[in-house]
Parts: structure tokens; sequence; C-alpha cells
């Protein structure tokens, strides 16, 4: 399948991937993780910074990335076989079963789960 990410789907895609699987699985992962993965060049470009203080300069309990917004809404196009199509839609089938799903997840549901109506 062909499908247009921005950087935000790109992470959450990244971030929904189950850690631990069988090893046909896991390569399957892998080969997603290294299409999708945002360059140092993509980073530059949308001025990516990690914060890890408030504007007092406390810590933050967990750093959090920061990108010009404009920026980070270019989509680019991959093209994501069927195995890990199913990765993501089962990692998404599974966040709805829990009811962990939230609204930054809309965009990657309906991008992948589209042709996945009725599995």
């Amino acid at each position: 399948m062909k499908v247009k990410l921005n950087i935000m789907e790109r992470f959450l895609v990244l971030n929904i991937l189950p850690k631990e699987n069988n090893i046909i699985t896991l390569r399957t992962i892998k080969t997603l993780q290294d299409t999708i993965l945002p360059s140092e060049e993509e980073l530059d470009d949308i001025e990516m910074k990690v914060i890890t203080q408030d504007k007092n300069g406390n810590p933050l309990p967990q750093p959090q990335n920061q990108w010009n917004r404009a920026k980070g809404e270019i989509e680019k196009e991959f093209e994501i076989g069927e195995r890990a199509q199913d990765i993501v839609c089962d990692a998404l089938r599974k966040l709805d079963k829990d009811k962990k799903l939230n609204l930054e997840h809309m965009s990657i549901w309906d991008k992948f789960m589209e042709d996945k109506k009725d599995d």
C-alpha cells in the first residue's frame, strides 16, 4: 500500500509497533522502522528540538520533541508492504479494543484501516 504520512503520524506509527514478537514479525517491524523513521536531514528541515526543561528551567519528567508545526505537516509517501500494514493494523485494533486510542491516532487509523474495514 502507498500511504502519505506527516512527521507526527510517522512517530505515532513507530510508537505503536510491538516491541516483542517472532523473528519474521520483528524483521518486518525493523524494515518498517527503517522506512518511515525521519532522517537527520528531515529532522533539521522541521527544526526538531528535544526539550528537557520547562520554561522555568525545571526538568521535565520525560523529554519532549518539538518541531515547526507547519513544516511537520508536510506528508511524505511510503510504500508499506502487506505484512507491515497488517502489523500496524493489529496494533491499532489492540489499542481500540483496550480503549487506548486517542485523537492523535485517528489520522493513522483512517490511513491504515481504510481497506481493512471488513477484517
